[in-house]
Order: C-alpha cells, then structure tokens, then sequence
C-alpha cells in the first residue's frame, strides 16, 4: 500500500518538460532586466553584459531542476550570473586569485610582487591556493555597495574619481567602501592574517626606565 495515499497526501507528479518551460520563462526570464543591470555593474560594456546574461540564462536553465519552487529565484539567479563572471574573468586572466588578492593585500607590495616574484608575500601565496568556490563565496556574501566598487577597481582599473562618476557618490564613500571589502575580504579568507600592525607596549621605553631607575637611586643616596 503506498503510504504516502495511506497518510492522506497526493503523490508527487513529475514536472513535464513543456511545464518546467513555461516556469522558467514566466518566472526567470521576469528578472531580464534586474540581471542586466547587475551584468554592468561586472562588465565593461553593453555588449558584454549582454553575453554575460546570455551565459547566466543557458547555466540556469540545465540546472533549473536543482533550483527548489518557493526559494528566492533572484538569489539563485544572480549567484549563476556572479560564477559565470569569476571563471570568464578568470579565463582571461589566467591567475586564478589575483582579483581578490589585489584587493586583500597591499597594492604597492602586489604591484612590487608583480615585477619582482620573490617579494610576494606570504599572505599572497595563501590566497593563490584557495579554492575557487571559497573565493566566490567571498565575493559573493558583499553587499552589491561593496561589490561593485571593488569590481570597478581592481578588474577593470578603474580611478576612484571615475568609480565616483559612476556610482554617483562621493570621492570619501569609494574609499570607505573599498577599504570595508578589503577587511571583509580578509576576514573571510585569510582569518589568521591581523589587519592591524602590531602596536608597541604602552609605557616609558628602556631607557627612559633606566634613567627613572639611576634617578631614584640617586635620590636614595
């Protein structure tokens, strides 16, 4: 006896084909328009924005029977379209974690490493050997504030002004951000890694004690 009958609930019936079509065009292509302007956030032109949404509807589509009714389409959406923009960049680039290890570690120090390999630091080497889903991951959990600054500047090298222009916002609110995407960055894959500079003990220094010390002596004497 099939339990599911016995316990009162209606069996599953597979999603046919034209079916899961229909879903697909009525809910995921309604997003068209909010993933373009996403796709310019991440790509230089309108011609590639367009490829870039082109790729995320053909990813979502073979994967569509992974994606659960109910659940917030627009996430899974953007999530396609963020991977299809990491491995094309990637691709081009052909260093796997440089995007992110730009924005995580001094720019002079990986400017340097750049001319001169054995100066990278340690850090750096850390991050070239994350895997690829942690580093898009990270990417992805910044805020779309975040997110598109750091895009701006360290894949298409853009000048703050310019980003500023752009956004339209201040000069100080590129900076703030960048600097908050840098922190979070580092938190999320280099944790071990301190942000800050080690401080130096509060207190007189040695010799300042030294001569308080032959001071009181004196005094004693």
């Amino acid at each position: 006896m099939d339990r599911s009958w016995s316990d009162g609930a209606m069996p599953t019936i597979p999603e046919s084909d034209s079916a899961r079509a229909r879903r697909f065009e009525r809910d995921a292509l309604a997003l068209r328009e909010e993933l373009t302007r996403g796709a310019r956030r991440y790509t230089a032109n309108a011609h590639d924005a367009e490829d870039l949404v082109q790729e995320t509807y053909a990813k979502a589509w073979a994967g569509f029977d992974s994606f659960t009714p109910g659940t917030n389409l627009r996430a899974w959406m953007f999530r396609i379209m963020v991977n299809c923009w990491i491995s094309g960049h990637r691709r081009v680039q052909r260093r796997p974690a440089e995007t992110l290890t730009d924005v995580i570690t001094d720019a002079q120090l990986m400017s340097e490493s750049r001319r001169h390999p054995s100066v990278a630091s340690a850090e750096t080497h850390a991050l070239q050997s994350i895997p690829e889903g942690q580093l898009v991951a990270a990417l992805q959990a910044l805020p779309e504030a975040l997110q598109s600054v750091v895009v701006d500047a360290y894949v298409y090298q853009l000048a703050y002004q310019d980003i500023a222009d752009r956004h339209r916002i201040p000069l100080g609110t590129v900076m703030s951000r960048l600097h908050r995407a840098r922190r979070r960055l580092q938190a999320a894959l280099c944790p071990e890694v301190d942000p800050q500079p080690a401080r130096p003990a509060v207190g007189p220094s040695p010799a300042r004690r030294t001569r308080r010390t032959s001071t009181r002596a004196c005094h004693a004497d």
